[in-house]
């Protein structure tokens, strides 16, 4: 190996490592691989193209009949010296993927910002201020009215636009209030301030990512949300 050489790093999770490590060789001959347990770790040269790499993952998983996230990519070519770095990184980015339920390879570029909440939710210093400044997204898990939850990641997604929020909840304009209202004695926060809303989202993302329930509750539509229409949120 020619001195100062980097490697793409993409590892995999699946109890059929053997038949994937087989799929992959023959699919790509410069591929070096490395074996443990249920992992499988792929190396190729970093003259390789990127999307090659990625494609060839893809049809790896086509070919032994497994889901797109048990792969996860390293966002950038790394040295041997730095293999656990790449390791770590890929191995983040597909249980992160895996978490938000996406049928795709984990891909730091495609995540972009959901790196960052995954590893907010394992500070310790950052979990502990969120709820202190912000309120706590997680209380209004523990309200008897789940809807809740479904509001507040409407209204955000929304951008604060009450019309559309109301619109794709199919709610009255009052039924949204009424539960915009409630969101704020829950979180003791107000969701007209801009500063205290984006805390909110903070935390609420957190949750998403870490926090299956909460997942399970948030159904994320598949289209973009329109643009706000001027409504204003809440007063504070």
């Amino acid at each position: 190996m020619p001195e100062g050489a980097r490697w793409h790093v993409a590892v995999a999770d699946t109890r059929r490592v053997e038949q994937l490590a087989g799929a992959l060789s023959s699919r790509a001959p410069r591929v070096i691989l490395a074996r443990r347990r249920a992992e499988l770790l792929a190396l190729w040269p970093q003259d390789e193209p990127e999307s090659l790499v990625r494609k060839v993952l893809a049809d790896t998983c086509t070919a032994c009949n497994l889901s797109l996230q048990t792969w996860g990519l390293a966002r950038t070519p790394v040295l041997l010296s730095a293999l656990r770095d790449g390791y770590q990184e890929a191995t983040e980015a597909r249980a992160l993927v895996q978490s938000l339920g996406r049928e795709a390879i984990g891909d730091p570029h495609e995540l972009g910002p959901f790196l960052l909440l995954g590893r907010l939710g394992t500070d310790a210093t950052a979990i502990e201020l969120c709820p202190g400044r912000a309120g706590e997204p997680r209380a209004i898990r523990r309200d008897s009215d789940r809807r809740l939850l479904s509001t507040l990641d409407g209204f955000l997604r929304n951008h604060g636009n009450t019309s559309l929020t109301a619109r794709e909840l199919h709610y009255g304009r009052s039924t949204l209030f009424l539960s915009l209202r409630k969101i704020e004695q829950l979180t003791g926060c107000s969701l007209g301030h801009p500063d205290e809303r984006f805390l909110v989202e903070l935390c609420l993302r957190i949750l998403q990512v870490h926090d299956t329930d909460v997942r399970a509750l948030l159904k994320r539509h598949s289209s973009s949300p329109e643009l706000a229409d001027g409504n204003r949120v809440l007063a504070s």
